[in-house]
This record gives structure tokens, C-alpha cells and sequence, in this order.
């Protein structure tokens, strides 16, 4: 079996406002369903055993990682793109 090596190379992508920010919408989205599917977990199973901790664990990492790619994706200056919300 071949093993494929790919090297990161960091690159400057333009791309449209509106696909970045219906990405973000789509990040929020899923964080706030992960964020109440945690919350269901914990709630109807608990973290009892390794399996269920190792569960919990993951959805706390994709939590974090749905947080930072937020971040990452908002504008330049810092200000968050809008919410519906707003």
C-alpha cells in the first residue's frame, strides 16, 4: 500500500464574502447541535466507562474545533460576520 506525504504549503485564496459566510453559518449551526447532543450524552448516558468518556471527549474536541474555525473565518478586523440575530 502506498503511502501519500502531503506537505502544507500556506496560500492566499480569494474567495467570495457570502460562500465565508455561509460556511461560518454552517459552523454555528453544527456547534450549537453538538454543543445539545453533548448535552443529551451526558445527560441520558454519562461517562460511566472509557467508551462513553471517549465519546464525550470527541464531541467536546469537535466543539472546540467548530469554535476555532469560527474564529479563524471571521473578518479581518476581528468583528464577527452576522448572525441572523443581528
Amino acid at each position: 500500500m502506498a503511502h501519500i506525504i502531503q506537505t502544507y504549503i500556506d496560500e492566499s485564496w480569494s474567495i467570495r464574502k457570502s460562500t465565508v459566510m455561509h460556511a461560518v453559518s454552517a459552523l454555528r449551526i453544527g456547534l450549537e447541535n453538538t454543543k445539545e447532543l453533548l448535552h443529551v450524552y451526558d445527560s441520558n448516558s454519562g461517562r460511566g466507562t472509557r467508551s462513553l468518556k471517549c465519546t464525550a471527549e470527541r464531541l467536546e474536541s469537535d466543539i472546540a474545533s467548530a469554535i476555532q474555525a469560527i474564529d479563524i473565518l471571521n473578518k479581518p478586523d476581528g468583528e464577527p460576520f452576522p448572525t441572523k440575530e443581528d
